[in-house]
């Protein structure tokens, strides 16, 4: 209900018929056919992962206001397509997320629009050089961090996206 229903901590959207929140990129239309694929593709040990991209407001208040969402969509899209890429995961992993529009909490910048993205990944992928379902994993070790590759390929989508949406001058712009 938090994913669906609520933009943030408090608060509650009203529920409007033919209105769906959810964005399938292969796991999903609704939080039902969500959980019933998760279920389904789920690991040995991992039922599902939940990621937050979230932008930085100071930013993200640059892009156009009628762009931003497209703008959360594309980073998040563009990330997680890279991100998988990077790891050799062919074909990506079965993905849907959600749109929450609140404003910013922090200290340093009340108020300013803050648009984040909730992720569910199931705990496994089809490897097509297996044919079958393998554990997906965030590893946190000297060998490998994906979580940092995560950070990294999120980075650089966003920096793309700025020039794209906001445009090459976006650095000096901000830094002024």
């Amino acid at each position: 209900r938090y994913l669906t229903y609520r933009d943030g901590r408090t608060g509650h959207l009203k529920q409007k018929g033919g209105v769906e929140r959810w964005h399938d990129l292969g796991l999903g239309r609704t939080l039902q056919e969500v959980a019933q694929r998760c279920e389904a593709f789920k690991g040995d040990h991992v039922l599902a992962f939940t990621l937050v991209l979230n932008p930085n407001p100071e930013l993200i208040q640059m892009v156009p206001f009628e762009q931003r969402e497209r703008f959360v969509c594309a980073l998040t899209e563009q990330s997680l397509e890279q991100f998988f890429e990077a790891r050799g995961i062919e074909g990506g992993v079965e993905t849907s997320y959600v749109v929450h529009h609140r404003s910013s909490e922090n200290p340093q910048s009340p108020g300013l629009p803050d648009p984040h993205t909730h992720v569910i990944l199931p705990g496994t992928y089809f490897d097509e050089g297996q044919g079958e379902r393998q554990n997906l994993f965030f590893s946190r070790n000297r060998r490998e961090n994906h979580i940092e590759l995560l950070h990294r390929t999120t980075e650089g989508v966003m920096v793309s996206l700025m020039d794209h949406y906001v445009g090459r001058e976006w650095e000096q712009r901000f830094d002024a």
